[in-house]
């Protein structure tokens, strides 16, 4: 039967493997969690990006449909009618 000295000793060194195994497992969630906040940043500002096209997209179209209004009431004449109309 070993004696308490080894006992003691063969427990120091399975506590040791144990807090080892823990903070590996500690540093691989770390990496893992930090790789998924790059991509949840990386996905908003894409977001940010896309929704800032849309609105200038959608002024420059608002501006041309007005554009297109102003130069439609050019061509009408006082009775209603297009000037180019027969």
């Amino acid at each position: 039967m070993p004696s308490a000295e080894y006992l003691t000793a063969y427990a120091t060194i399975a506590t040791f493997l144990v807090i080892a195994a823990t903070a590996t497992a500690a540093f691989i969630q770390l990496r893992h969690i930090h790789g998924a906040n790059q991509l949840a940043g990386l996905l908003h500002l894409k977001e940010v990006v896309l929704l800032r096209r849309a609105a200038s997209a959608s002024n420059s179209m608002y501006e041309n449909l007005e554009y297109l209004a102003v130069r439609a009431q050019d061509f009408e004449t006082p009775n209603g009618k297009r000037s180019g109309a027969s």
